[in-house]
């Protein structure tokens, strides 16, 4: 990540009037389907069939500028065609899930393209949002902070491994997050020899490995769907009220529903003899454990926000 000094450079050639235009060819060709890359088959090589492919696998697809220009160093017009020309084809290409968020090269922190670019779009990786500030800090690669220092309800923690980053320093990731709750942001450049500062294979499969085995204590979530929990969360709603021998719980949040649809977290408190709870809402049934904790036996389901009345009866 460049250091401020590097964007304060960036700031006196911009002081030049000097404009840095992204040159006579509209982008640079970045897909495979187009002349002078090589075949997806090969390194390097990615079409949008691929795309789509691991799109539909649950992975998220999104802008990363359109030539993977350093920002800083262009004119806001030519910054604007970068975002915008990739955000087109992406919607043109992959719909629009894809659009949602956004991350400026080189993970740069400057206040400029910052200005540009923060309500461009829904999500910015390089930034923690005006409204997002009031519950999370941000915490990026190039910030060696400790989550735990953060007196914010949700920290965005980013880390960038690269060649030398060991597999205990990676896995140390994961354990301060559960420790802290922080918000794990891994950014992986390449991997085997492809991409920037790139990871041994076999790195990344013992750092996936260790995730797994922590599978019932972390969630694992595309970047726009932990931020769109976080934002749920923050802005929800709770009602509760006991119906006879049911509870009925109400989730509502202010949130475009067409955009922020992931199911949250809940937990009620229910009578001391219930050792198990039917829960319904609309078409969705499921039978759920009662926990025991200092404040009493409680349930925890899955709600979605806005979707009706969920009901929680007790299940022999």
């Amino acid at each position: 990540m460049p250091s401020k000094l590097k964007c304060a450079l960036c700031a006196k050639l911009r002081a030049t009037g000097q404009t840095y235009a992204v040159g006579a060819i509209p982008y640079t060709p970045v897909r495979s389907e187009e002349a002078g890359r090589p075949a997806a088959n090969g390194p390097g090589g990615l079409s949008w069939d691929e795309m789509r492919k691991v799109a539909s696998q649950g992975h998220e697809i999104a802008n990363h500028a359109v030539s993977h220009a350093r920002l800083p160093s262009l004119d806001e017009a030519n910054i604007l065609y970068e975002v915008d020309k990739a955000k087109e084809e992406l919607k043109k290409e992959m719909g629009d899930t894809h659009l949602f968020s956004i991350e400026a090269p080189y993970g740069i922190d400057d206040d400029r393209v910052r200005k540009v670019l923060i309500n461009r779009f829904p999500l910015t990786r390089n930034w923690v949002s005006d409204s997002d500030g009031e519950f999370m800090d941000g915490i990026m690669r190039g910030d060696k902070r400790d989550p735990a220092t953060s007196t914010k309800p949700y920290v965005e923690w980013e880390r960038g491994p690269v060649t030398a980053t060991t597999v205990e320093e990676m896995t140390g990731w994961v354990d301060t997050s559960m420790k802290t709750g922080a918000w794990l942001v891994l950014v992986i450049h390449g991997i085997e020899g492809v991409g920037y500062q790139p990871l041994p294979a076999a790195n990344v499969k013992a750092y996936f490995d260790d995730i797994k085995a922590k599978s019932d204590r972390v969630w694992v979530a595309t970047y726009q769907d932990g931020a769109k929990y976080i934002r749920e969360r923050m802005k929800a709603v709770i009602k509760t009220v006991q119906a006879g021998q049911a509870f009925e719980v109400t989730v509502t949040h202010p949130l475009d529903a067409r955009a922020y649809d992931v199911p949250l977290t809940a937990r009620t408190t229910v009578p001391v003899e219930w050792n198990a709870a039917r829960v319904t809402q609309g078409p969705n049934r499921t039978k759920a454990s009662v926990e025991k904790g200092a404040g009493g036996s409680y349930v925890q389901y899955h709600v979605n926000p806005n979707g009706g009345v969920v009901r929680l009866v007790k299940a022999e």
